[in-house]
């Protein structure tokens, strides 16, 4: 017996050098009779215990032995007897009896007889009934029945009959439930439920998922695995904006009771600093901008597209002849393959698991705008770099042509195949909305990404991320789903991501683990924070902190613990949020004035002093501790006294010092000079001195669009390599008329 006493994610680290890091794949199934658990075995040498439809549904991934010398390649069938013992039968025509960890505990491999004809390459399903008997299903489509070491002594093999479109290369595993009916896994992601002879006797093909995270390697040493070709030539329709209705909405509705944001003083008369570094994005879209800054690299995204850039934003040269700009489909799209380079079947193809009763490109669904409905593209692209880890992370949602319906009476509204939207209450519940994340192998992202798909269909708009330390959590800002049956928060082992593991430790927190919360956005740490991770949930006036638990145990979820402070309004957008030396901070849009259908919008900053020590958590709303909610936006010493301009999309950071930098788009609501749409960014240095804002970049159209209704948020970080100096990704109109993105770099 080989002992494997090492985590999965060591083990993944000696697999680093090969080619073939990808999906953990399922090389066996068994079910209980005790209890009807399935058993799920991977060629990670993990074993999961989950139900017929979710196979981590009981228990996550624990290493497994084999017998001295064989490999999970070697197995050809796992079944459980109805003592609960686990039988293996190998490719070298052995079998041995343990322990669903320890594979040969009870008996050492020994040889196994199979029918005249047979050979252990032919097997396909292995499985006891309730009697004890042995049923063998083979390529053929047969099946035989004997004992475990006499696979065909009781009946010879006989025809079996497969659903109608499925074949027997199609077959993933066969077992038999305490029941005594047989379930069929197909690797296509759906199982039926019949008899030995006729595997859908009982129950049509419906879909499952072999594991919660889908994993792919995606660079330079995954040979096998060559980028795609799936570059979008124009910008796929976008939905209607309800998030963005509902919150014009309480804004409006907060401005009808009287609330009204108002500006800071215009003294004192310093602008901020001037910009150190000032380049294009070049990404395509000022549509969610971002940059992330490491210590050697850049990487600049928009929504749907990343670059790999030196620190003075010029496009690096690849390797291997990966691509260093490139569409975030592109990016992700060996998760939408149906097969890899070489021919062989995609395991990590998510599209074999959205858990439909039939294929998403079945004839069964409406031709939707370019396919039916399975996943196409990837879109909300996010970018990050850790410093403590030297990382970078890069998170998007993956979708299909489906959104909700905005007419009464309907669930959903796809373009059908001539371009029309239809409105439909026929295929509720066929939404599909699949997380994305990659970790930079090394600091350098040309040399390649771990990437993961979360298999929970998370129907919120707006993903985001946070690492903080050993834990990194992904979460969502949008609320278009008050589901409460999907993880709100998922967190994962930073260290297991970082090394590839194809089963990293994760947890997820669903809305009755925080307290109803629905949305949890998750805060930025700079590595501290007593190793807990915090959430934010707002509305109205309360915004609710949660700080979720990071124990040894990265599979164990902990008691989350919340505080409400009230405030003067409550997280009605997308703020970027930071906590950093004992505060929590956020920056947001807030209306300061309207006239007609005419809105101004100012910055709103909110700092929450904050202890996480200990097991306590205390947040305090007392300017004596050093809270501060107020509102800017008149801070330009080229703006004339008489001008109101409005603010969109600020974003904030705050750097070792405790100095803030806000970065924006302005444009004019009332101005005596014209006022082209423009980068702007200001400086609030940690003696709460607020300095005018500088022009990062000029406007040099009028565009058809405000910000508000184009630029969804930018983004301000603070660089690694000082801790004191903060990068920009904002918008501006550019001279053909559309929102181009500029980054820079300004040193306090």
């Amino acid at each position: 017996m080989v002992r494997f006493m090492l985590r999965p994610a060591a083990v993944a680290a000696a697999l680093l050098l090969s080619p073939m890091l990808a999906q953990a794949r399922v090389v066996a199934i068994g079910i209980a009779k005790s209890n009807n658990h399935v058993y799920a075995w991977h060629d990670d040498r993990t074993v999961t215990s989950g139900s017929p439809t979710d196979f981590e549904l009981h228990r996550k991934a624990d290493a497994y032995g084999l017998p001295s010398g064989l490999k999970p390649s070697n197995i050809v069938g796992i079944a459980i007897d109805t003592n609960d013992r686990v039988h293996a039968w190998y490719s070298n025509g052995t079998h041995s009896i343990g322990h669903s960890k320890d594979l040969d505990a009870y008996q050492a491999a020994q040889n196994f007889s199979l029918p005249a004809g047979r050979t252990p390459a032919d097997i396909v399903g292995i499985a006891f009934n309730s009697a004890g008997n042995v049923y063998t299903w083979y390529d053929d489509a047969s099946v035989s029945i004997g004992q475990p070491q006499t696979l065909g002594t009781i009946q010879a093999p006989l025809g079996v009959a497969l659903p109608a479109d499925q074949t027997v290369e199609d077959i993933l595993e066969v077992d038999i439930s305490a029941a005594d009916r047989v379930v069929t896994w197909f690797r296509d992601g759906r199982f039926t439920i019949g008899k030995s002879r006729d595997l859908d006797a009982y129950q049509a093909a419906t879909g499952f998922r072999s594991s919660r995270l889908i994993s792919r390697y995606w660079g330079p040493l995954t040979l096998t695995f060559p980028p795609l070709s799936m570059e979008r030539t124009e910008p796929e329709p976008q939905p209607d904006r309800p998030l963005e209705a509902a919150m014009l909405t309480d804004e409006l509705a907060r401005l009808a009771t009287g609330h009204r944001a108002t500006d800071t003083s215009d003294t004192p008369f310093r602008a901020a600093p001037a910009w150190n570094e000032r380049f294009p994005a070049n990404t395509g879209r000022a549509i969610d901008s971002m940059v992330a800054a490491g210590h050697d690299y850049l990487i600049a995204s928009d929504t749907a597209t990343l670059r790999f850039l030196d620190r003075d934003g010029n496009l690096l040269e690849g390797k291997s002849g990966f691509p260093t700009s490139l569409s975030t489909t592109s990016f992700f799209g060996g998760f939408l393959q149906e097969s890899n380079a070489d021919g062989s079947f995609n395991d990590s193809n998510v599209n074999h698991f959205l858990g439909y009763d039939d294929r998403c490109d079945s004839t069964a669904f409406p031709v939707t705008s370019g396919n039916r409905f399975c996943l196409t593209s990837f879109y909300d692209t996010r970018v990050h770099y850790d410093a403590a880890s030297r990382r970078f992370f890069v998170i998007a949602n993956s979708r299909h042509p489906v959104w909700t319906s905005s007419s009464g009476g309907n669930c959903l509204r796809y373009t059908d195949g001539n371009g029309n939207p239809v409105d439909t209450a026929n295929y509720c519940g066929a939404q599909r909305r699949l997380i994305a994340l990659a970790v930079s192998r090394t600091s350098d992202p040309r040399d390649g990404f771990h990437q993961y798909m979360i298999t929970d269909n998370i129907y919120r708009d707006f993903p985001w991320m946070a690492i903080n330390g050993d834990r990194v959590v992904v979460g969502g800002v949008g609320r278009e789903s008050n589901d409460t049956t999907t993880p709100v928060a998922t967190v994962l082992d930073t260290s297991d991501l970082r090394l590839g593991d194809r089963h990293p430790a994760y947890v997820q927190y669903f809305s009755g683990d925080l307290g109803g919360s629905i949305r949890a956005i998750p805060v930025r740490h700079f590595n501290d924070g007593a190793g807990k991770s915090l959430l934010l949930d707002g509305s109205g006036s309360t915004l609710k902190i949660i700080a979720l638990p990071s124990g040894a145990d990265a599979w164990t979820k902990g008691t989350p613990e919340t505080t409400s402070v009230t405030i003067a309004q409550g997280l009605s957008n997308m703020p970027a949020a930071t906590y950093r030396n004992g505060f929590l901070y956020f920056a947001q849009r807030t209306i300061a004035e309207t006239v007609g259908d005419e809105t101004r919008r100012s910055v709103r900053l909110v700092r929450v002093p904050l202890q996480i020590a200990g097991s306590g958590l205390t947040a305090s709303t007392d300017p004596a501790d050093g809270y501060i909610e107020q509102h800017f936006g008149l801070h330009s010493l080229d703006d004339a006294p008489t001008d109101r301009i409005s603010y969109e999309a600020p974003s904030l950071a705050v750097n070792a010092s405790g100095d803030m930098l806000f970065g924006y788009a302005r444009y004019p609501f009332e101005t005596v000079n014209p006022l082209l749409p423009e980068a702007r960014y200001s400086l609030w240095r940690s003696n709460l001195t607020l300095e005018r804002s500088a022009l990062l970049q000029a406007g040099q159209a009028t565009c058809d669009e405000t910000p508000a209704e184009a630029v969804d948020y930018t983004t301000v970080d603070v660089d690694p390599v000082d801790g004191q100096s903060f990068w920009m990704a904002l918008p501006f109109c550019s001279s053909n008329n559309r929102y181009d993105t500029v980054i820079g770099r300004v040193t306090p």
